[in-house]
């Protein structure tokens, strides 16, 4: 990026005036305006461009993603497009030179995100895909605690990740880029990737929503030549649990965030609560 972003506030972009596009922004906007800002906003329909800069205080709103490619106060876009569009849009703001955070899935294929990858790196900006659950706090809890060995070895990791929004249609169009894979699958994909690394083997069983071409879900099993084992479950047609779990070789003994102390401490005084009040219950005669 330009020199000038050390000193002043990285100026942002907003590509497409849609729900994630108004998450993203939503969150932006809770940071200090001395460090980001957004100062324009462009969708293909000019009204919905104008409607979400009026709503998010923007001053310029744009009818076309060119001609926000073409802004020269724009260090930085957000694209939040369908993902069928990410490689086509990402392209071409890359081509003039802007810094660039395209929404997951980055690319439909590896194929467009290499080539998105490369331009970028020949154009000397910078490119990243918005994986923002990689900056949840707790991820790097989770790697101290493994490396730490709080649960022995780590051996195997179980991420489930499967919620009814099957009816959507941009869930269940082809042409849309629906299915689990590209929509949901993605996070246990990349959670398993970042806690156990690159798998040496995979296995997968899915299966297909219907006649739409797209999938509803699938198990996919990660296997590590020292012997561990990532289980990898997304769907998109029924409520599962939605829950990670490691196993390692000790078990977890005692919770780090809840320790065992901490509930004693806790359950005497709700003893000293029901003696206060005179509540009793039959077990605690």
């Amino acid at each position: 990026m330009d020199s000038h972003l050390t000193t002043k506030a990285t100026r942002w972009g907003i590509c497409s005036a849609g729900c994630i596009s108004r998450d993203f922004s939503h969150c932006l906007k809770s940071l200090p305006s001395s460090e980001h800002e957004i100062v324009a906003v462009a969708a293909r329909d000019l009204k919905r461009a104008q409607s979400f800069a009026k709503d998010f205080g923007i001053l310029t709103a744009y009818g076309s993603y060119l001609e926000l490619a073409k802004d020269p106060d724009v260090d930085v876009v957000y694209i939040g497009t369908i993902h069928p569009e990410h490689h086509r849009v990402t392209l071409l703001f890359i081509s003039h030179g802007k810094n660039v955070l395209v929404e997951k899935p980055a690319a439909m294929n590896l194929k467009q995100l290499k080539e998105m990858t490369s331009l970028a790196k020949e154009k000397k900006v910078f490119f990243m895909e918005a994986v923002w659950t990689r900056f949840f706090p707790l991820y790097q809890r989770i790697l101290n605690e493994m490396s730490n060995e709080t649960i022995g070895k780590a051996r195997v990791l179980r991420l489930e990740l499967a919620i009814p929004i099957s009816n959507r249609e941009r869930i269940r169009s082809k042409v849309l880029g629906g299915g689990a894979l590209l929509d949901m699958g993605v996070y246990p994909l990349n959670i398993a990737v970042f806690l156990f690394g690159k798998p040496d083997d995979i296995s997968v069983q899915g299966t297909m929503m219907g006649d739409t071409e797209v999938d509803e879900g699938a198990c996919v099993i990660f296997k590590y030549n020292d012997g561990r084992m990532a289980q990898l479950l997304y769907n998109v047609t029924f409520k599962g649990m939605n829950e990670g779990v490691i196993y390692g070789t000790h078990g977890l003994k005692e919770s780090p965030v809840v320790p065992v102390s901490h509930s004693e401490y806790v359950m005497d005084l709700v003893d000293k609560i029901k003696s206060k009040t005179g509540l009793r219950y039959d077990v605690d005669e």
